[in-house]
């Protein structure tokens, strides 16, 4: 076994290399498993169809209701014909005329320019298959953030890879798993932004990420808005040690900042396609979406018809008995304290008296509170922003 010291310490980097191997077996599995699934797809639903011909339109032929057309000028229309590749500009005037940001027909547009005058499922499971390849490490990342056991993490994304839901993200040849690469780069992001805090690099990264993602999906939107809302909440509500921070004044100008900066990086995606706004505000997605919405009449019914999806076609019927196996956990990892006791002395008030005492023997010691005090599963900080980031993902 390799042990290496660092700063003093002993570090084991046999069990990091085994841990590596590990995430390295389940990605290649879930790569071969996709790859297998791809040789299996046959057909296409017509959105797949349209997904091509709005990436690689020559002439702009309608398809003919139950008559023939010609295979050649069929063919012409999804492929991208030698010298037409690489027209982003094409691209981003037929999404216009439709009710979908362009981004994703870019990235299938390049990859059938690689290869002009061939139509093949490929391309578009290419691209999609990068796209799951980083949701991959997008949740990886966000397990070791909120610092998961390594089984757990394996498990979690061994069985993620293996759901069907995951493999057919890659096959339907549509925008949905890049919407999900930037839907979790949006959570990473907040959540270092919640445990390490919020600085220039990480507020421009939320900016780009959001920007892409609005290019990619408009309902990315709704995720990002109810994200900043509770992140705001957490802000304006935290009691931290930090003097600076108990302000008030403090506290509203970093929501005030971090509002703008949000708002700026919407702006810029609709600067850079103007369609944008008459896609949500007057194309019929947006009316329809938007009335929705606003009926708060019909939430209840939209809930359980959508949750009875959720739990038949994804759980098999088995949601609440999984809800209940996570609140059993939830409360057996918690034991320790309070999930939404924010700050220091929330935290201090809920730990036993032998627990106090050593973290209070620590401090003296000049150790920081954080290293003594151990949390068995994930640290307080770690419930709080864990809990308070579901809120989003649930109202979405």
């Amino acid at each position: 076994m390799a042990v290496r010291r660092q700063g003093g310490k002993k570090r084991n980097t046999g069990g990091a290399v085994g841990k590596c191997l590990v995430y390295l077996c389940v990605f290649l599995a879930g790569i071969a498993l996709n790859l297998w699934y791809g040789t299996q797809k046959q057909g296409f639903h017509e959105d797949e169809i349209y997904s091509y011909w709005s990436s690689n339109r020559t002439a702009g032929i309608g398809w003919p209701d139950r008559d023939w057309m010609a295979t050649q000028a069929m063919t012409d229309e999804l492929v991208v014909l030698p010298g037409e590749g690489f027209r982003y500009g094409l691209v981003k005037t037929v999404q216009s005329w439709d009710v979908h940001p362009p981004l994703w027909y870019d990235l299938l547009h390049t990859a059938c320019s690689l290869k002009p005058g061939v139509f093949s499922k490929w391309f578009g499971i290419g691209v999609n298959l990068a796209g799951w390849g980083l949701c991959f490490l997008l949740l990886l990342g966000i397990m070791r953030t909120l610092r998961m056991p390594h089984r757990f993490a394996a498990c979690f994304l061994a069985l993620w890879v293996l759901h069907p839901l995951a493999v057919s993200g890659v096959l339907f040849l549509r925008m949905y798993e890049w919407f999900t690469v930037f839907v979790l780069t949006c959570l990473l992001l907040h959540l270092r932004i919640l445990k390490k805090g919020l600085t220039k690099l990480r507020m421009a990264a939320v900016m780009i990420v959001s920007c892409l993602g609005f290019l990619t999906h408009y309902y990315y939107l709704i995720y990002f808005f109810f994200t900043g809302v509770t992140v705001s909440l957490l802000w304006f509500l935290q009691r931290t040690a930090d003097t600076e921070a108990k302000d008030l004044s403090f506290r509203l100008s970093r929501i005030g900042r971090y509002v703008l900066e949000c708002g700026l990086s919407i702006g810029l995606a609709v600067v850079l396609y103007p369609a944008s706004l008459s896609h949500i505000l007057r194309g019929y997605r947006g009316k329809e979406a938007t009335a929705a919405f606003l009926s708060v009449s019909g939430w209840g019914a939209r809930l359980s018809f959508f949750g009875g999806l959720l739990n038949e076609m994804l759980f098999s019927g088995l949601l609440p008995v999984l809800f209940f196996v996570c609140f059993v956990l939830v409360v057996a990892a918690g034991a320790e304290g309070t999930p939404l006791a924010f700050g220091r002395k929330a935290r201090r008030k809920t730990m036993p008296g032998n627990t106090r005492r050593q973290q209070d023997g620590a401090e003296s010691a000049g150790v920081p509170a954080q290293t003594a005090e151990k949390a068995h599963f994930l640290s307080q900080r770690d419930w709080n922003t864990l809990i308070i980031l579901l809120v989003p993902a649930i109202l979405y």
